[in-house]
């Protein structure tokens, strides 16, 4: 099948303003040139971190939109570190993977999802008395 499913957690709270959001593909690829990214809002409008993966050497994690992000990749999942996050960066983050080579490209179906909740430092349990 020329299709990749992924799977996400529905939901994360943070409240230390970082996060990682794991992806998991049902598709290793280990020896692949691919392209995995995370994205932003229902309608997937923002690029929030992206990694040109091939196993060769250990790619880099970037951000066009100015996000803090880092990752790991693995054979069958990309995990996302999201830091600095702000209470109003709380949405619907989508995992996105392609498979650049060898042909044929292949995309994923696209996700459910994951709501990040950012919650504000001050709401943390610790500091409540």
């Amino acid at each position: 099948s020329n299709k990749i499913l992924v799977k996400q957690l529905p939901r994360l709270v943070v409240y230390n303003n970082e996060v990682n959001l794991s992806c998991k593909y049902t598709y290793n690829l280990f020896s692949k040139e691919f392209r995995a990214s995370l994205y932003k809002g229902v309608d997937s409008a923002v690029e929030v971190c992206v990694v040109n993966g091939n196993y060769s050497h250990q790619p880099q994690f970037y951000s066009s939109t100015g996000f803090d992000c880092d990752g790991k990749l693995g054979n069958e999942t990309v995990t996302f570190y999201l830091r600095n996050l702000f209470v109003n960066q709380t949405d619907i983050y989508f995992c996105k993977i392609e498979v650049m080579y060898p042909p044929p490209y292949i995309g994923n179906e696209k996700s459910n999802g994951t709501i990040i909740h950012v919650k504000s430092a001050w709401s943390h349990p610790q500091f409540e008395k």
